[in-house]
């Protein structure tokens, strides 16, 4: 009974320490802004072409939409 305690207060101990240390989620979101725009993929197969575009639908959400063309 003393082990599970002492585990439990340990994971919680862990538990509420990364609370404290994350960014608020729009603060970590912005990071991704980068992602913005239009993209050429390099690790086509030979033949093919391909690429993504990403655009933000509002602060906290991003849409995109990848193609392959073949030949």
């Amino acid at each position: 009974m003393k082990i599970q305690r002492t585990l439990f207060v340990i994971a919680l101990s862990f538990a509420s320490l990364s609370l404290f240390g994350q960014e608020p989620v729009d603060q970590q979101f912005k990071k991704l802004s980068w992602l913005k725009g239009n993209w050429e993929r390099t690790n086509t197969k030979p033949g093919q072409t391909g690429g993504e575009s990403w655009w933000g639908t509002d602060p906290l959400k991003l849409a995109g939409k990848g193609y392959t063309i073949k030949g």
